[in-house]
């Protein structure tokens, strides 16, 4: 049996699903939070252009924890009297805490590069709002992408061999709702 190498991936594609509890404190252009993020359902595999390798491999085995950190800037504009519509810039840090395949202790079996990859450091770019709904109580949705500003290891190891590598930096988009009052 012939295992794919750096050499015979041309491109790949992995897609994740994050759930996460966060909870913000949000002065005027300031947004500060901490939360928890978990992997549910599925994680797919997507090699392209790889020869025999190409295909797609679905995993829902994989169980990942971590804790986030996040400080974003906003500048917020007056939209109507009880909207207040905002950009959003700053960074989120997730850093993992359990990583578990078919409910074993995945990390036991990495090296700590490979741990590292599980922590990731994102530049965040968005747009939120904060709506007012009665008196001092407001919903806050928002939408962000986040690009991570650390390569993971594999792509790490693909650039020392193959000259043509582009990427291997984790990109999200996610979008959020949450529940506020102003003191």
């Amino acid at each position: 049996m012939i295992k794919p190498n750096l050499k015979t991936i041309q491109k790949m594609r992995k897609n994740v699903k994050i759930e996460s509890i966060n909870g913000f404190f949000d002065a005027e252009y300031v947004r500060a939070g901490v939360g928890v993020n978990f992997l549910v359902g599925e994680t797919t595999l997507k090699l392209e252009n790889s020869g025999p390798f190409s295909g797609t491999q679905k995993d829902n085995k994989t169980s990942l924890i971590n804790f986030r950190l996040s400080v974003l800037g906003k500048y917020p504009f007056t939209i109507a009297k009880i909207v207040k519509l905002y950009p959003l810039v700053g960074m989120e840090f997730d850093f993992n805490v359990s990583a578990k395949y078919n409910g074993e202790d995945s990390k036991k079996m990495l090296t700590d590069e490979q741990k590292n990859d599980l922590n990731h450091y994102y530049l965040v770019l968005g747009v939120g709002a904060d709506i007012t709904v009665v008196k001092n109580f407001f919903i806050s949705p928002k939408a962000t992408f986040g690009f991570d500003l650390r390569q993971n290891s594999l792509a790490k190891a693909a650039k020392k061999y193959i000259s043509n590598v582009k990427g291997g930096n984790q990109m999200k988009l996610e979008f959020g709702l949450g529940v506020g009052y102003k003191f």
